[in-house]
């Protein structure tokens, strides 16, 4: 295949991850290529060594869009079948495609975010983190804590959530863009997360005054999305890189309360774990939950 023709752009995020392939296959072919949509490795990568029998070599994407587009093109191309791939996304608000493709794995949940949110990832993190067990009562005071302030979270995250959720619903719909670009934190002053508790200081007019580009949604679609969003298992439908920042908030009040001798309201013991939110997909991946899809996806691969 003639790499001119494939990369238009080197700028562009999909081509250079082609290019990079490309040059991967000539000189390791008998290994296999995965392609994620971001900084996804440090979840992937433990998971893959432990399954995979072989040498693996990820791929950074830049985005979901990007892995469609690579695994589209290059399951095209006759030439790369003898290669072994593997591609990862996402499930977010979008419509469910794991079922079309035996070698591109879609989360069970949002997206990997969610699989760290989790109560058996946080009890996992107690154990080792904080030196406690099941019978001590700080773990299980913790745990309760834990699940109070993870229950007023999604209480108070559920409208955004279903409101962005429909967004993408009619995008997809119409073929159109929402015009909304969210970051990985909930926006500025919307929700406050303290261990204390969760406050909600937006509503409905407030994501209209702070969006004021984005899509035109119906009011009662909006209000059937609430109520859909009332039933489901919340902590993997919500948005992941919301459920990770409450992970990241709780987690580093309970560090401060077991360090700061003037609290210890909640753990008596001082903990090593310093937790960085920039880095905390690697910093806790060993904890992170691992769906059976993902285990019967990656032996697959062998």
């Amino acid at each position: 295949m003639n790499v001119k023709d494939l990369i238009s752009a080197k700028e562009n995020s999909a081509s250079v991850a082609l290019h990079k392939f490309i040059l991967l296959v000539n000189t390791f072919p008998e290994d296999l290529f995965c392609f994620f949509e971001g900084k996804d490795s440090p979840y992937f990568s433990p998971r893959i060594e432990s399954d995979f029998e072989g040498e693996f070599h990820p791929i950074n994407c830049k985005g979901k869009k990007n892995v469609i587009k690579l695994f589209e093109l290059i399951e095209k191309k006759n030439e790369y079948d003898k290669y072994k791939k593997a591609f990862f996304i996402d499930r977010d608000f979008d419509q469910s495609i794991k079922s079309k493709y035996d070698i591109l794995y879609e989360t069970p949940c949002y997206s990997i975010e969610n699989l760290y949110s989790g109560l058996s990832t946080f009890k996992k993190i107690l154990k080792s983190e904080f030196d406690l067990t099941e019978v001590d009562k700080e773990f299980q005071d913790c745990v309760a804590l834990y699940q109070a302030r993870q229950n007023e979270f999604h209480d108070t995250t559920l409208l955004f959530n279903a409101w962005y959720a429909c967004l993408k619903v009619k995008a997809l719909k119409e073929g159109v863009s929402t015009n909304v670009n969210l970051d990985n934190k909930l926006p500025k002053g919307f929700v406050v997360i303290r261990i204390e508790g969760i406050s909600q200081n937006y509503d409905l007019d407030k994501i209209d005054e702070t969006f004021t580009n984005s899509l035109a949604y119906d009011k009662q679609e909006l209000q059937e999305k609430i109520e859909e969003f009332k039933q489901v298992d919340k902590r993997k439908v919500f948005r992941g890189k919301y459920e990770i920042e409450f992970v990241y908030e709780i987690i580093k009040a309970l560090i401060n309360d077991a360090n700061d001798k003037k609290l210890k309201k909640y753990l008596k013991k001082r903990t090593k774990l310093n937790l960085d939110k920039a880095q905390i997909i690697s910093q806790l991946s060993q904890y992170a939950e691992t769906p059976d899809c993902l285990k019967e996806f990656i032996n697959n691969l062998n």
